[in-house]
């Protein structure tokens, strides 16, 4: 298979498609930060069909969003677990996807799964990126260059939108939040002396998790006597960081770690006004929806992973082993380094509206 240059690919602007495929399994940040990848695919071709492939877990989060057709559920497990049972079933997968006839894939993941699909998708035109892992890229017949990968997810994916002729066109995030989901976000919010302070203490790696003491910390003396209420997010495996945080606030607070759905999560903090997070995937979502953030980096590099747009603001460990990307420590430098004193002048720099009466169910009329 010839393939065309990592460093100059062959322009597309020109080529038709009437079925195409996204895909971008996971993570959560990720599948939010590729959303401008399926806006730039529906603005280059409006009348075309558009799948992406995609976790199961984040189904309900993406079949709402503006500009997708279908959403193709995919079960991990097919790759994890060994047995007949486990390779019939990632068979009759791929048996499916090729069954569809895509004329483009897109292919964002960069692994083997997801080029063992783009390879069984039998589209004539399949887009990946240089930075692809395990063998992946000997599934594509055009290599996008997306090095060095010290830069945001969205730009480096971006690289699709300029080899289709479209990188001019603008980045958006077209979650789509219904009237239904602003209403529920009220409900769920309802009471609450505004402004609003979104708390993400959780994330998926310990080393990336700024202390929930601090997080307690910085809430607090952020308001001072200033009215504002705090949101506790999280994930249900998040809960006990949640409500140790919780422990420590002395402002009006909801703690809604484990009790929300992915849409109600976008719903929720489109409905703040900032959140200070962890580097994380709800941080992602907050950007998206346009919340501006404040977010604690220790063993992950901002220039890799900050939120994308204006309005957001990072704070980052000056230890020598900043941006490790090691996901056990010992040692945790970085959360000493990091003190409440560090974050704090950040999260105030941020300008709130002057709301203080308390949201009702009423807004959402």
């Amino acid at each position: 298979m010839e393939l065309t240059s990592y460093l100059q690919p062959a322009p597309l602007s020109t080529v038709h498609a009437r079925r195409i495929c996204l895909i971008k399994p996971s993570s959560l940040g990720d599948v939010i930060q590729s959303l401008p990848i399926l806006a730039a695919l529906r603005c280059r071709f409006p009348r075309a069909k558009i799948s992406w492939v995609v976790n199961s877990s984040y189904v309900s989060l993406i079949e709402p969003v503006e500009g997708l057709d279908e959403v193709i559920p995919f079960e991990r497990d097919h790759f994890r677990s060994v047995g007949v049972g486990s390779l019939n079933r990632l068979r009759a997968f791929l048996k499916d996807l090729h069954a569809k006839h895509f004329d483009l894939v897109v292919d964002l993941q960069g692994l083997f799964r997801s080029g063992l699909m783009t390879w069984a998708s039998g589209a004539s035109l399949r887009i990946g990126l240089a930075s692809s892992r395990e063998g992946a890229s000997l599934s594509y017949t055009h290599v996008v260059n997306d090095l060095p990968k010290q830069q945001p997810a969205v730009a480096r994916y971006w690289r699709v939108a300029e080899l289709l002729g479209v990188g001019h066109w603008p980045k958006t995030f077209p979650l789509g939040i219904s009237v239904e989901e602003q209403a529920r976000a009220k409900e769920l919010l309802d009471g609450l002396p505004g402004p609003l302070l979104a708390l993400n203490p959780g994330s998926r790696w310990d080393t990336k998790r700024w202390p929930a003491e601090r997080f307690a910390e910085a809430a607090n003396r952020y308001f001072g006597d200033r009215p504002g209420s705090c949101v506790v997010l999280g994930a249900p495996d998040e809960v006990d960081v949640a409500e140790r945080l919780v422990a420590k606030l002395d402002r009006p607070h909801r703690n809604l770690a484990g009790k929300t759905s992915l849409r109600e999560l976008v719903a929720i903090l489109d409905a703040c006004d900032v959140m200070l997070t962890n580097d994380s995937g709800p941080m992602h979502v907050a950007a998206a929806v346009g919340t501006p953030t404040v977010s604690v980096f220790t063993c992950t590099s901002p220039e890799r992973a900050a939120p994308f747009g204006g309005g957001h603001r990072v704070v980052q460990t000056s230890v020598d082993c900043r941006a490790s990307y090691l996901r056990q420590c010992d040692r945790l430098d970085c959360m000493k380094d990091l003190t409440t004193d560090r974050v704090l002048p950040i999260l105030q720099g941020i300008d709130l509206p002057s709301r203080s009466a308390p949201l009702s169910r009423d807004e959402a009329a």
